[in-house]
């Protein structure tokens, strides 16, 4: 239970900074397969992107006042740290993104481009979060959203190579940490913290549908209504994965509560691939293509 002696209220803020991470991946794919509506897939694809910056940063302040602490959350420093380290990550990534492009100009050509643009990745995660200590994640996503729209004029030219690279990339660190998965989970995390498992995949699949289905009336009132088939797909397609699993796996040990936590984490992993993402395709056949039209 949350602020029990043995896993107190900052250990629940951790669990929740990690699940709230999201991976659609395998979702989007089989929306692909099903020729589900392209709008969704991006919406999915978007939100995602914003779960996962989020989740670290969420994940980084939590972590350091539990460090300091042990238990004790003081919401102000939580509130600051926060702040900091988020809006510091934008901030380095502009700039970084800003150089990058001015690089990729300079050189012209799209093989040095496409290299120039995977280094500026990992430097400007470096920088930030080793030298500034703000947000890698965030400040790698704000250099990609600038590069993007500073080269939007050149991008035949110069970015054609660029999401294949990416894509390779990606594939290969998901089975880096899949492989570190395999090697870190045990069968006593299930035996002995099952009643924690099961009480984090409830807790993770109410959280979501109520957040979905929360900003999906805000928007339908004020902004644009998302079709209500929709709100239940990305509810069910909300799967946790890579990010989820690397930040479980960042835990220090010094946590007295951090096998708990991984083993919660681990739990709700393997809920997402063996329940949530082979039957992600029922939800998309049956919901994808029920909307509503704006105004309703």
């Amino acid at each position: 239970a949350i602020n029990h002696p043995g896993f107190p209220f900052v250990a629940a803020l951790l669990c929740g900074a990690i699940l709230s991470a999201t991976d659609p991946a395998a979702v989007v794919s089989t929306m692909k397969k099903l020729h589900a509506p392209k709008d969704l897939g991006t919406l999915m694809e978007g939100e995602s992107l914003v779960n996962d910056a989020t989740a670290v940063v969420l994940f980084s302040a939590v972590l350091a006042v539990a460090l300091q602490s042990m238990g004790g959350a003081t919401t102000g420093g939580l509130l600051g740290f926060f702040s900091a380290t988020f809006f510091g990550g934008l901030v380095v990534g502009l700039i970084a993104g800003l150089v990058g492009s001015i690089v990729c100009l300079a050189v012209g050509e799209r093989s040095a481009a496409t290299l120039t643009l995977v280094i500026l990745a990992f430097a400007s995660f470096y920088i930030a979060e080793k030298w500034l200590h703000v947000s890698g994640i965030l400040s790698v996503m704000s250099a990609a959203i600038t590069s993007k729209f500073l080269l939007r004029e050149h991008e035949d030219q110069l970015l054609q190579d660029v999401q294949s690279t990416w894509g390779w990339l990606g594939q290969f660190f998901n089975l880096v940490v899949f492989v570190l998965l395999g090697l870190v989970m045990q069968f006593s995390m299930f035996s002995d913290q099952w009643l924690a498992i099961l009480i984090a995949i409830a807790a993770a699949m109410a959280a979501r549908f109520v957040s979905v289905y929360s900003v999906g009336l805000l928007t339908h009132r004020n902004v644009y209504p998302i079709p209500t088939g929709w709100l239940l797909v990305m509810s069910w397609g909300g799967v946790r994965g890579i990010v989820a699993v690397v930040l479980a796996l960042a835990l220090p040990v010094e946590l007295p509560y951090w096998w708990t936590i991984q083993s919660m984490v681990f739990g709700v992993v393997v809920f997402s691939m063996l329940v949530q993402a082979p039957t992600a395709g029922w939800f998309i056949k049956r919901y994808a293509n029920k909307a509503i039209k704006p105004g309703a």
